[in-house]
């Protein structure tokens, strides 16, 4: 697919818009950044960058970036978006690789980078701007992270003075809707608030002036590396929300338990329950701003409850306002997406995502903007099903990480696979987003490397992605979906015997596909492609009935003879059969063609054997016939006068009267010789009659012929 450069943006990312003047964006590293550091530590952007928002740290060291790459837009009119103290040290990126860099070893932090591209002017179907791009029918992405070792003991099975301290808390790809959100945003703590790294700078008021955070609609990927699992019941429904699973009392969505379902971490130091895990979440079950943490809880009684159980597993009613988060036991419309891996599942040395090592991410999400669904695939890790120490084959990573074309392969599914319905306010909220990364820290330190991050907006979604047809000559219909009514595309066929109609000519918005196609009139199975767009509409078409051959080895079989059958099938034969068995070897007939002997015959006259061959598409049949002789024949003397015989059954020489008969037999040792005198000495015109010579003239097969006045053997 050609592609056509649009933007560059920071951290070594680029934007690029496919052929057809289609605005589908993909964002994928580069070597050319452009972004700057300004003198107050603020990252400047110059639309084409990640911004970065978080809880002040310190101040920003990194020297100004002189970049010579050429910017889009006059840096003069860049827009800055600082953090909301000076800079944020928990988050930085590194442009020599590329690389987002999280928590960075920090304690009590909270923060997010927000991409903050735009498009090129020339983009007119899901164009970026400043960072808000159209949700439009879902978007595609896939990046890789590790992290660094922790301080906590609790990323391997080895103790540390006996004790197992818990772990960072992780961090979280989120979307969220652009209307009541901005890049300078983030959730989590405050700038000097409470302790609660488990709310991943996604839950939580962050540093937003109305203490909500960031508003939903919105949902994020949660790569949750600290089991918080308890569930901080409270007492006072004034200002608790009820528990997720129905249990008695009241949780306390203000405190740090998320209700993870790893349980208490092992303090053995075998590592039997210590788990990661990751998780689509949405925004729970949000009470009005009026209700307040209670001042036992983590986050004191000046913040509202609102975005407290964003990351709560289990919040929410159900509903297409707040649907549930989601939690392992599958409660509400949850399941699907949670998945855990436990330290023993993982080798039994560290944890599934702690383990130092680079993890790669594919994220797809498939959004329907009329029905308000959104399906979310997650896969962390290509493994095969069922098997997390075996991993993808290099060739299949090649696809694993093709943004550009949807992911399926049985043998490697998503750890998350879940279908959100939104109500119709709620899903039109989101037809324009922000998306990028949100972190958070406790009291333990964490460093979390992210880099090769791309993701790809599909201008347009065929339905079906693909038709089947018999062999007969048939018409389909494709339905399109643009992300945008300005997107155009074309569709053009492949072959010629697919016929699209309006082949290559460009449409607006969307549509549907009309095509034809010709009968299969081959013996093979055929496959042509319509491209729609960045598309491609797959069409097979089975081929016609099979035919066959059936031929004998030969037209005439002696009695208690055999005859070779042999059969040759065109097309693809699925099954193949007789009407009658020839017996001997052909009792099952080889669909692709074959030969056989058939059993002794013994029954004189003609035999017919009929071979059936089908498929999917129909049926023929073939037939062969031959001759089976009697087991003797009458020959009998139509002269007027007598002749002589010997030889077969007659021993000595014989006379055969006018009008009467001599036998010819299957068995006979010899041929039967005529003569014309009573020595038998003198040959007749007609020297001899045969077995064989008897039924080659015996045409209704009864057995008896005649030696004519001419001498001729006839029939009779």
């Amino acid at each position: 697919m050609n592609k056509i450069l649009s933007i560059l943006i920071a951290l070594l990312f680029s934007l690029y818009l496919p052929a057809f003047s289609l605005a589908a964006q993909k964002i994928m590293t580069s070597s050319s950044p452009t972004y700057k550091y300004n003198q107050s530590g603020s990252l400047v952007k110059d639309k084409k960058n990640f911004g970065v928002s978080g809880k002040s740290k310190g101040t920003d060291t990194d020297a100004q970036n002189t970049s010579t790459s050429t910017p889009l837009t006059d840096p003069t009119t860049a827009q800055e978006f600082p953090p909301v103290e000076n800079t944020d040290t928990a988050i930085s990126v590194d442009s020599a690789s590329g690389t987002i860099t999280l928590i960075n070893s920090e304690s009590e932090t909270s923060g997010a980078i927000w991409y903050a591209g735009s498009s090129s002017s020339s983009n007119v179907c899901n164009p970026c701007a400043d960072g808000v791009c159209p949700f439009g029918i879902g978007f595609r992405a896939y990046f890789e992270f590790k992290t660094l070792a922790d301080t906590s003991t609790r990323s391997d099975a080895v103790m540390s003075n006996g004790v197992l301290g818990p772990g960072g808390d992780g961090f979280a790809f989120a979307v969220m809707n652009a209307g009541n959100n901005t890049i300078s945003d983030r959730g989590g703590i405050p700038s000097n608030g409470f302790s609660m790294g488990s709310l991943l700078g996604y839950a939580g008021p962050g540093n937003t002036t109305d203490k909500l955070g960031l508003q939903p609609p919105k949902f994020a990927v949660e790569f949750d590396l600290y089991p918080s699992n308890t569930r901080n019941v409270c007492y006072n429904s004034t200002y608790c929300v009820a528990c997720p699973n129905g249990e008695s009392g009241y949780c306390d969505i203000c405190s740090s338990g998320r209700y993870d379902n790893a349980g208490s971490y092992d303090t053995s130091g075998s590592g039997g329950n210590t788990s990661n895990h990751i998780a689509l979440m949405l925004w729970g079950k949000n009470p009005a701003s009026t209700f307040m943490c209670y001042s036992g809880s983590n986050a004191g009684s000046s913040y509202p409850q609102a975005s407290m159980d964003d990351t709560y597993h289990g919040a929410g009613d159900g509903s297409t306002s707040n649907p549930y988060n989601s939690s392992l036991s599958g409660y509400g419309s949850g399941l699907g997406g949670y998945y855990e891996r436990s330290r023993s599942a993982n080798g039994g040395t560290y944890n599934w995502m702690e383990d130092t090592g680079w993890h790669r991410v594919r994220l797809e999400v498939l959004r329907n903007p009329t029905a308000y669904t959104y399906q979310i695939k997650v896969w962390v890790d290509c493994e095969i099903n069922n098997s997390p120490f075996t991993a993808c084959t290099a060739g299949e990573y090649v696809y694993f990480q093709d943004i550009y074309t949807p992911y399926s392969n049985a043998s490697y599914p998503p750890k998350i696979n879940r279908t959100v319905t939104l109500s119709e306010t709620y899903s039109n909220m989101l037809n324009n987003i922000l998306f990028g990364f949100t972190e958070g820290s406790g009291t333990v330190t964490q460093t979390i490397s992210i880099t090769n991050f791309s993701i790809y907006f599909p201008t347009i979604s065929i339905a079906p992605a693909n038709a089947s047809h018999t062999y007969s000559a048939g018409t389909g219909t494709v339905s399109v979906t643009t992300a945008l009514s300005s997107c155009q595309w074309k569709a053009h066929s492949n072959k010629s015997w697919i016929t699209v109609t309006d082949d290559n000519v460009k449409k607006t918005g969307s549509g549907t596909v009309n095509y034809s196609i010709t009968q299969n009139t081959t013996s093979a199975l055929r496959t042509g492609t319509i491209s729609i767009g960045d598309q491609s509409f797959t069409i097979t078409q089975t081929p016609g009935p099979p035919s066959c051959t059936l031929t004998a080895g030969q037209n005439i079989v002696p009695y208690n003879g055999t005859a070779a059958l042999t059969w040759n099938v065109s097309g693809s034969a699925a099954t193949a059969s007789w009407t009658s068995s020839p017996g001997g070897t052909c009792g099952s007939p080889n669909p692709a063609g074959g030969s056989c002997t058939t059993a002794v015959q013994t029954n004189a006259g003609e035999r017919t054997f009929t071979l059936n061959v089908s498929n999917t598409s129909g049926s023929s049949t073939c037939q062969a016939s031959f001759k089976v002789l009697p087991n003797r024949y009458y020959v009998r003397n139509s002269r007027s006068s007598s002749f002589y015989v010997r030889g077969g059954n007659y021993g000595s020489c014989s006379r055969i009267r006018s009008g009467n008969d001599f036998q010819v037999r299957y068995n006979d040792a010899s041929v039967v010789n005529i003569y014309t005198n009573n020595s038998c000495s003198t040959a007749a015109a007609l020297s001899s009659v045969s077995y064989m010579s008897a039924g080659n003239i015996d045409a209704d097969g009864d057995g008896n012929v005649s030696v004519n006045s001419s001498w001729q053997l006839v029939d009779r």
